[in-house]
């Protein structure tokens, strides 16, 4: 009996908080703006042709006001080294809407609501604030509150996502046991190759960076194909 292969396909469903320590909302909107069409037009295909999919989801995004928005932030924040990275700094700062109905880029329960309608598809976690694992000034701690905040807020709104994608694919072995502890038993890794291992955004060189890109169409690489591992095996 031949073996079948099964393709994964994950997206990052994020919004500003994605690029906001990158790029200025203003310079932003635009796009943001063509993601409210993009996901319907997405979900009639894979509803069409019966595609499975995860929906790594920022915690943020299932607040419907920026009142509850506040009230999910964790006791324990990370305190990165570039003050830039931390949206818990930038929720502070008053830069939010009231709600998604004038805040499109900050909000967006109807749009999960619109995924999580469709069949097969299925809300994942992308950490409660987009968080960083690797970056300075951040701590296993921290992270394991932000991924508590998740929870909370997916738990509220009737979800409990079982699998996470690292924000810049950022991860480290150790942060895989706090994944397991609150309830994740699936993570999206990186592909074998020193173009691909995680490390804080200074290491992300433009070098690797164009690599990365040149090997989307030429096999620069190798094949990275995986055998799936139980949660025992993972450790």
């Amino acid at each position: 009996m031949g073996k079948t292969g099964a393709l994964v396909i994950s997206l990052d469903f994020e919004l500003y908080w994605g690029v906001r320590d990158k790029r200025t909302l203003a310079d932003s909107k635009k796009n943001l703006q063509g993601t409210r069409q993009v996901i319907p037009a997405i979900l009639e295909l894979f509803n069409k042709y019966e595609i499975h999919a995860t929906w790594a989801t920022v915690g943020f995004l299932f607040c419907e006001t920026r009142e509850e928005l506040i009230g999910t932030l964790p006791k324990e924040l990370p305190d990165y080294a570039d003050p830039n990275l931390s949206p818990y700094r930038y929720v502070q700062s008053g830069a939010l809407g009231a709600r998604e109905q004038v805040d499109p880029y900050h909000y967006a329960p109807s749009l999960i609501r619109l995924i999580s309608s469709c069949p097969h598809q299925y809300i994942g976690s992308h950490t409660h604030s987009h968080y960083y694992c690797l970056e300075p000034g951040q701590t296993a701690q921290t992270f394991a509150e932000d991924l508590a905040a998740f929870k909370r807020v997916a738990r509220k709104k009737g979800y409990a996502p079982t699998s996470i994608v690292f924000p810049r694919n950022q991860f480290a072995s150790s942060y895989l046991a706090v994944c397991k502890q609150h309830g994740f038993a699936a993570y999206r890794g990186n592909e074998r190759s020193w173009m691909y291992e995680a490390g804080p955004g200074a290491q992300d060189t433009l070098l690797k960076r164009a690599l990365r890109l040149a090997d989307a169409y030429v096999n620069l690489s190798g094949h990275h194909a995986y055998k799936p591992l139980s949660a025992s095996q993972e450790g």
